[in-house]
């Protein structure tokens, strides 16, 4: 029997039991101090009843952090293996502080492809909603994605992954892999910029003041953004028709295939995208193109 199951039995008895305890000792006799006394301890009956039914949860424990994502094997997730579902929210000076760079590249991808992985898995199942139901089970897709009702092929080109590569690759040159202020200030991994007063942010250093750098509440929420752009910013067009037609039934076209679409992403524009061919390259990061998540 669990300790739920047995309290359960066990509260009616004490609740039973104060009851008859009050009829003997309240009556119309009784002074006003012992009342007050009874009415107190019937108090107390109950709350106990309640905490014997309706255990205490146990205290959260402490968020994860880069000691949690160090342990994992890096190359084994090169080799097949997959990736361990832990999910850090920020990391502070975590990674600003690392002065060694092949360290830093090693926890910051560890970071970072939990978190990219999570994000294209809720893409895929909205996907999945796309293609397989009826056109008024995915009107809130619609408004999501910023697609005229009933534009399904624009719909499903927007409602797709990105290939991990090219989150990475984009995450570590924009970040610095990692070192940069927006990453220990704003959660801030993509260089997202807003020009709306109301949305919070950082001002970069010697910038006129006309953007800031976008703060987000959590590193997941930076992922989730800039997937959310590459899917529906006009700038990017050609890549989700690229995108859309080198995939497979199961396959995702490989980060390199893409990238030369994100002359739009950058004012250095063609270098910029020979910038992010080579950290793919240089870095092996197509070998996380095809990486899952552990099951918990």
């Amino acid at each position: 029997m669990t300790i739920i199951a047995a309290t359960r039995k066990i509260a009616p008895l004490v609740r039973a039991a104060g009851r008859r305890w009050a009829a003997r000792v309240w009556t119309t006799r009784t002074p006003l101090p012992a009342k007050l006394v009874l009415a107190g301890v019937l108090a107390a009956i109950v709350i106990l009843g309640i905490r014997l039914i309706v255990p205490t949860p146990p205290a959260p424990g402490p968020a994860p952090g880069l000691a949690e994502i160090a342990a994992y094997d890096l190359e084994g997730v090169r080799a097949g293996g997959s990736v361990d579902a832990v999910f850090v929210d920020r990391v502070g000076t975590g990674l600003q502080d690392i002065a060694d760079t092949a360290r830093r590249k090693g926890l910051f991808l560890r970071l970072m492809l939990p978190l990219i992985l999570r994000e294209n898995r809720h893409i895929l199942e909205e996907r999945k909603r796309v293609w397989r139901s009826p056109t008024a089970a995915i009107r809130d897709l619609y408004a999501h994605y910023g697609v005229r009702e009933g534009d399904v092929a624009t719909l499903r080109r927007r409602v797709d992954a990105v290939p991990p590569s090219l989150v990475l690759a984009q995450a570590a040159i924009e970040s610095g892999w990692g070192a940069s202020r927006f990453v220990d200030e704003a959660n801030n991994f993509f260089g997202q910029h807003t020009y709306d007063d109301a949305v919070d942010g950082l001002v970069p250093a010697g910038g006129d003041g006309s953007f800031k750098v976008r703060h987000f509440r959590t590193i997941a929420e930076s992922v989730r953004s800039y997937l959310h752009n590459l899917n529906t910013h006009r700038a990017y067009t050609a890549l989700r028709r690229a995108r859309a037609a080198g995939r497979g039934d199961d396959l995702m076209p490989a980060g390199l295939a893409l990238a030369r679409h994100l002359t739009s992403y950058s004012e250095r524009r063609e270098d910029y995208v020979r910038a992010i061919e080579e950290v793919i390259r240089s870095n092996r990061l197509d070998d996380f193109d095809a990486a899952r998540l552990a099951t918990r």
